[in-house]
């Protein structure tokens, strides 16, 4: 029995999807001197939470979850950062860890996290960027990130503080405006 004609071509495309998934950041699995940092920043985070050490605590989970993302250091993070008063980002954090948990059979972190993501999202405060006379070449940002053009006219979740909105276009003067959110 000879093979399908696109064996070879579909081989080789399956290969080189495998090694570009294999070589992606993203999708690379922490290495082990990764995940050992990450452990030892998650005790520490835990060690400086249970002293009520929030703002030493908050950057130690970070780091942990972004070297070697779990749902453990994801659900402290997001409750560190609750304690802080960053209520859009300890939503956002509960959220993907209510998802996380969901998917991995973890029912009690998964209620636990939807529980505090609903409790979050009633108090959040959100900033809506229009933009009447949109045209190309148009840049708004928002703390320096860029907001495009699908998110004008949404409700953007946002951190209690000091905020920044810049907008330019060309031939146009940069607007400029700051807001403080209690």
């Amino acid at each position: 029995m000879t093979p399908p004609s696109c064996f070879r071509t579909c081989a080789a495309g399956v290969l080189l999807l495998s090694l570009v998934a294999r070589v992606s950041p993203a999708a690379a699995e922490p290495s082990a001197a990764d995940r050992a940092v990450a452990e030892s920043l998650f005790q520490d985070g835990r060690r400086l939470l249970d002293a009520g050490q929030i703002a030493a605590a908050c950057p130690k989970f970070a780091e942990s979850q972004r070297l070697a993302p779990a749902l453990g250091s994801l659900l402290n993070l997001a409750a560190c950062h609750e304690l802080e008063g960053k209520t859009a980002s300890a939503w956002v954090e509960f959220s993907e860890a209510a998802t996380l948990a969901e998917r991995s059979g973890a029912r009690e972190r998964a209620a636990y996290a939807t529980e505090r993501a609903q409790a979050l999202g009633r108090e959040l405060a959100t900033v809506t960027i229009t933009v009447p006379a949109w045209r190309e070449g148009t840049s708004v940002t928002l703390d320096g990130r860029e907001i495009r053009p699908a998110a004008f006219g949404t409700a953007i979740p946002i951190d209690p503080g000091e905020h920044r909105v810049q907008a330019s276009a060309p031939d146009r003067r940069t607007w400029e405006r700051s807001l403080s959110v209690g």
